[in-house]
């Protein structure tokens, strides 16, 4: 029987402990392990602390993605050559990114943007995980990967697939997802001024709509946020995505629809009205901005979207 639980961690990353990712070229580049910055921060100052996670950041988006990447499978296969409680036939990661993903409690475009699926097969006399066994799979995992910086600071989303072998035939057993929230000190993606001053004024706009309509208790918090925002180079445009909840409780659904059309063109306005962020966005090669608002509530919205586009 295949099962899913959804496990969501918010934890301070100073507790972790591992091993180094790469081999450092000189100690200027190299990247200590978790164990490592945390035995830092406990012997430093904030500031130095503070100075030695910036280092760190640098080095890390100096990084190109398909080698950061590399050293998440490394970390996996160290793991897998260790470990001694499995007969594990092979095993296998992929990752994708989205560096549009915002924090949408803070408002701030999210660094923790990798979401990676890890797939382990067993082999055929190794016994079917399931239950309390797969969570541990999964706990090993986790605690494997999340040993250096590279893997902790970047993570998002990690699942982990079982895979039961049944005559020679692999067969999907059982899996865990979870996301992560990194605590204390975060980085933060390093923006073009003219993009996050953008991203601060839709931020804003949202903030006030959201005040303006849905103060209400009954709405349970922030009904109306920011999930994606900034420039898709591939499509040549700026996106933004949306989310609304659940539509005012004191308003007809198809009013509510008609201002979400005014609220569409006054988004727009923030970036139009600008001939900096014109200007800005025509130097990279921008030629659309979308506006697509997920209303999961609307049954006559194409897979739960309304879509705005907008020739810049």
């Amino acid at each position: 029987m295949n099962m899913k639980k959804n496990i969501i961690f918010m934890f301070s990353f100073l507790f972790l402990i591992g091993c180094t990712a790469n081999p450092p070229k000189n100690q200027t580049d190299r990247v200590p392990d978790m164990e490592e910055l945390a035995a830092f921060s406990n012997s430093h100052s904030k500031q130095e602390y503070e100075e030695e996670l910036l280092r760190i950041k640098n080095i890390i988006d100096a990084t190109a993605y398909g080698e950061v990447c590399g050293i998440y499978e490394e970390s996996l296969n160290k793991w897998v050559t260790a470990q001694e409680e499995l007969k594990i036939d092979q095993t296998d990661i992929s990752f994708s990114r989205d560096a549009l993903l915002m924090d949408e409690q803070s408002g701030k475009r999210l660094y923790n943007n990798f979401f990676v699926e890890v797939n382990i097969y067993l082999e055929k006399e190794e016994e079917l995980l399931m239950g309390d066994e797969m969570d541990g799979l999964f706990y090993q995992v986790q605690d494997a990967l999340n040993k250096t910086p590279y893997v902790r600071f970047t993570m998002n989303t990690l699942t982990v697939f079982c895979h039961g072998n049944y005559s020679g035939i692999h067969d999907l057993t059982d899996f865990r997802t979870a996301s992560y929230a990194v605590s204390g000190f975060k980085f933060q993606p390093t923006l073009d001024e003219e993009e996050s001053e953008m991203q601060t004024q839709v931020y804003e706009y949202l903030q006030e709509f959201n005040r303006e309509v849905f103060e209400d208790a009954r709405y349970g918090g922030s009904n109306v946020t920011l999930k994606r925002f900034g420039i898709e180079k591939e499509s040549q445009r700026l996106y933004m995505e949306i989310p609304i909840y659940s539509a005012p409780f004191d308003m007809d659904e198809e009013s509510f629809k008609k201002e979400l059309d005014i609220r569409s063109d006054e988004l727009y306005q923030l970036v139009a009205k600008k001939d900096r962020f014109v200007n800005y966005l025509k130097e990279k090669d921008v030629i659309t901005v979308t506006i697509a608002l997920y209303v999961p509530w609307d049954k006559d919205a194409e897979d739960s979207y309304r879509v705005y586009d907008y020739n810049l």
